[in-house]
């Protein structure tokens, strides 16, 4: 080869070096503009969140992630601001995508978060699942086992609720203090006996009061109404029976039902400011005086 050709390939490769070069300092210069663009957004939608203007730091999270789509900080509070908005439906969507699409070191985090998401949205068998996922990951996850103790005794499962706790007190981490868990074991072993005896065809009405108020404050409304129902039968019955059918009623959106228990509480108590003001409520919607 001639030493004119011999120069003129040297060339052509210094050239291709250099071209790879800039290339390369291009994509690196894109991808930290990116970055910090991406970082930008996120910080906007911190301060909406603080100002409590959650749409617009929803559209400004979403405006981060399609900058930056692996921002896992975006991914999260776009979650946690889509449940304080109200919105649990799209925040499970997102929830799941990030459960799933995450680096391994956020796995656990997603899933925690994964499994709020669907228990605020109200898929309570879903969330069980993503809680089981994080136990798998992280068998001391606090968050995890806590969680799961309230889903099994929302469910009756008082044993399993026991366990988890226990678990939750080996693990040695977050809300695992004995003096918890004594107090949790000690209201589930109170469902339990209340619930043995309001079972019972000749149970009192003050047994099948107390289990009925305790099944509100546990969140079951099903029991707590045939309980309080049970109650509201007996010749007996506390006048905050008929109040606490009434409340229910009035839950799921039976406004006629609710106004007769109410007047069925004010008969029996008079001075029931809650019924009172129950009748009142529903007298108003309906138009009354």
């Amino acid at each position: 080869m001639s030493p004119f050709r011999r120069a003129l390939a040297a060339w052509a490769t210094l050239m291709g070096v250099f071209l790879i070069i800039v290339l390369a300092f291009a994509a690196y210069g894109e991808r930290t503009i990116r970055r910090v663009e991406a970082q930008r957004l996120l910080g906007r939608g911190e301060a909406f969140i603080h100002a409590r203007r959650l749409d617009e730091a929803v559209a400004s999270l979403e405006q981060a992630l399609g900058v930056k789509p692996s921002l896992y900080a975006a991914r999260r509070l776009l979650v946690v601001t889509l449940l304080q908005a109200g919105r649990a439906g799209e925040a499970v969507t997102r929830a799941q995508a990030a459960a799933e699409e995450c680096e391994e070191a956020n796995r656990l985090d997603a899933l925690l978060l994964l499994g709020r998401a669907k228990l605020e949205a109200g898929r309570e068998a879903e969330a069980e699942q993503a809680y089981d996922r994080a136990v798998a990951l992280a068998p001391n996850s606090a968050e995890a086992l806590y969680e799961l103790g309230r889903i099994y005794e929302a469910r009756g499962q008082y044993a399993r609720a026991s366990e988890a706790m226990q678990r939750l007190v080996r693990a040695g981490t977050g809300r695992s203090t004995p003096e918890f868990v004594e107090a949790f074991n000690g209201r589930l072993d109170q469902a339990q006996r209340l619930k043995a005896l309001a079972d019972k065809a000749d149970a009192s009405a003050a047994t099948l009061y107390r289990a009925g108020c305790l099944w509100m404050e546990l969140g079951r409304w099903s029991e707590a109404e045939r309980a309080l129902g049970r109650c509201a039968a007996l010749p007996n019955a506390p006048a905050d029976a008929f109040f606490r059918l009434g409340a229910l009623a009035e839950a799921r959106g039976d406004g006629a039902a609710a106004m007769t228990l109410y007047g069925r509480a004010l008969e029996a108590a008079p001075d029931h400011r809650a019924a009172l003001a129950g009748l009142l409520r529903g007298r108003a919607s309906e138009g009354g005086p």
